[in-house]
């Protein structure tokens, strides 16, 4: 965190400038799952059309890739600095970037199921599939800029030296308590699903669950990283 201006209203760094590393990591790694979903659902329904198939993959990859990094680059832009150097204050305009993020996040998530949709041909069973995924990774998403959040605060508050450092160590631990719990209330009704299918003996049995578990690993490592991120973040002030 940087000093605060002759006005005594502090710069709050943006991401791109402290946390370059976090934002490209994110980008990429959404960027990844929401092809990787298109990638899955081509496969499945068997796309007679290969060549529209990987361009409108190729397309979602590119697509969000720089959606997420303008969802993290365009807030900081809008609203520079907050009303105040109350921590109240500076909390108003760390909720206002969220808030952007997350709309540029759900909008471009809209654009994906769109095409994806149109990849499926309209498929009623896909698109209710797609919808269920799309929007756990818009809210794994939103998530992510919540964590940002956070660790953006917490530098701010150790810079004016209002920290409580118990409330963050409880803070912390709350956090991978939650993210264990979901990770394994996630892993278990994909297991249950499978189950399902590999009694009903479904023929695509070997491509759903190399989708499950692919899908169901890159969210949990990213979960992982994500926390491991923060941690170091808020042991180094």
């Amino acid at each position: 965190m940087t000093e605060t201006t002759e006005s005594h209203i502090p710069h709050i760094p943006t991401p791109l400038e402290k946390y370059r590393g976090f934002v490209l990591f994110a980008s990429l790694s959404f960027a990844v799952l929401y092809a990787e979903l298109g990638v899955f659902h081509a496969l499945a329904r068997g796309t007679a059309d290969r060549l529209a198939a990987t361009a409108i993959i190729a397309f979602v990859f590119v697509l969000v890739y720089f959606a997420y990094l303008a969802s993290f680059a365009i807030p900081a832009r809008l609203s520079k600095a907050p009303r105040g150097d109350r921590p109240p204050q500076v909390l108003e305009l760390l909720f206002q970037h969220w808030m952007v993020a997350a709309g540029i996040i759900l909008v471009s998530t809209a654009i994906v199921l769109g095409l994806y949709l149109y990849l499926t041909n309209l498929d009623l069973v896909a698109a209710y599939n797609l919808l269920k995924d799309l929007a756990l990774y818009a809210v794994a998403g939103c998530a992510f800029h919540g964590l940002l959040l956070y660790v953006r605060y917490a530098a701010y508050l150790y810079l004016v030296h209002q920290e409580d450092r118990e409330k963050m160590i409880v803070a912390t631990v709350g956090i991978g308590v939650l993210l264990v719990v979901l990770t394994l209330y996630l892993f278990t009704l994909e297991i249950m699903h499978l189950s399902g299918l590999e009694v009903a003996r479904d023929p695509q049995l070997g491509l759903i669950g190399l989708h499950v578990y692919g899908r169901g690993l890159l969210l949990a490592g990213m979960a992982f990283a994500a926390y491991v991120w923060h941690i170091r973040w808020i042991g180094d002030h």
